[in-house]
């Protein structure tokens, strides 16, 4: 069974274009489609090994699990796709080691990129709802 992270993506802008990207039942391939769903293919044009798992998604954000990592490359490629969207990916891995990061995109380019397990606890309290007793 895999390791599985938590991420959380905020949307900001053109309500058209945002609901390109999380559409009905979000998909990395709603913005980068593959035509084959191999690991290998997954983590050479999203950064993980298979499609967003259980998202929950609102007008302008998503919630969803991703195994053994977090969607860099997808984030990247679909930053670029759409520039009239600022998007910001938080994500949190606590069932091995801490570590959590960042991700934000304005016009379409990378803007910031904070990785590491400094962060972790401060992300997994905030965006995701872990207590003081899941760090202990």
């Amino acid at each position: 069974m895999p390791n599985y992270v938590d991420n959380i993506l905020f949307l900001e802008g053109n309500q058209n274009q945002i609901s390109k990207i999380l559409s009905y039942q979000f998909s990395f391939s709603n913005t980068v489609p593959l035509e084959d769903l191999s690991d290998e293919n997954c983590l050479k044009n999203w950064g993980v090994r298979n499609d967003a798992v259980n998202p929950t998604t609102d007008e302008s954000s998503t919630i969803f699990l991703t195994p053994y990592g977090e969607p860099d490359i997808w984030f990247k490629k679909t930053a670029e796709k759409y520039p009239e969207i600022s998007m910001k990916l938080f994500w949190f891995q606590g069932s091995t080691d801490l570590e959590a990061g960042m991700l934000l995109s304005q016009n379409g380019t990378l803007i910031r990129e904070v990785y590491g397990d400094k962060k972790a606890e401060k992300i997994g309290k905030k965006y995701f709802g872990y207590t003081d007793d899941f760090f202990v």
